[in-house]
């Protein structure tokens, strides 16, 4: 429903926040120790706040409405959707890893370029989730045609992959303050 993709969109949202903050500021200036610890605690706020805000009760409405929406009559389409999200899945971490990897070879591997490629991820899952609670009505083949522009992203990104390298000292340049640049 709308709700549960605009709570699922800023949800996702302030996971790519966090993970900007963590890696500019709380890794740099609190060191990993103390950077868990607050990590921690602050998920044991929010678990503990969730549990006294009646959480089984939202549990109940949450089977059923699963069990009102959920559709016996066609499980392989429901196979196909399963295989298809394991894909995209499996690709997108992948991806993920793969960038990290290049970032950090083209701008040195730092917790910055880490945080940086996290939260562009993340920040797009979140993006994602909210533009599809806008939409009225999902047609089906909607999945197959994203699936067709992840693939042609994919390979817009590998062409210019090999020059990112060269592209690191350039970009560089603008962040430096010296007569130089």
């Amino acid at each position: 429903t709308r709700t549960h993709s605009r709570v699922y969109a800023f949800n996702t949202f302030g996971a790519a926040a966090g993970s900007l903050l963590a890696g500019f500021y709380l890794l740099p200036h609190l060191g990993l120790p103390l950077s868990l610890f607050y990590a921690g605690a602050v998920n044991i706020v929010v678990g503990t706040f969730f549990y006294l805000a009646n959480a089984t009760h939202v549990a109940e409405k949450i089977r059923f409405v699963e069990k009102e929406t959920s559709d016996p009559k066609n499980p392989s389409f429901h196979r196909w959707l399963w295989i298809i999200a394991f894909i995209s899945g499996f690709v997108t971490i992948g991806l993920e890893t793969i960038l990290i990897r290049i970032m950090g070879l083209s701008v040195g591997s730092s917790v910055y370029s880490f945080s940086i490629i996290i939260a562009i991820f993340v920040f797009c899952i979140a993006l994602g989730g909210f533009l599809v609670g806008r939409i009225k009505n999902i047609p089906p083949y909607s999945v197959w045609l994203l699936q067709a522009l992840i693939g042609f992203s994919l390979l817009a990104l590998y062409k210019p992959i090999e020059k990112w390298p060269y592209y690191a000292p350039v970009i560089r340049t603008f962040f430096t303050f010296n007569p130089q640049t």
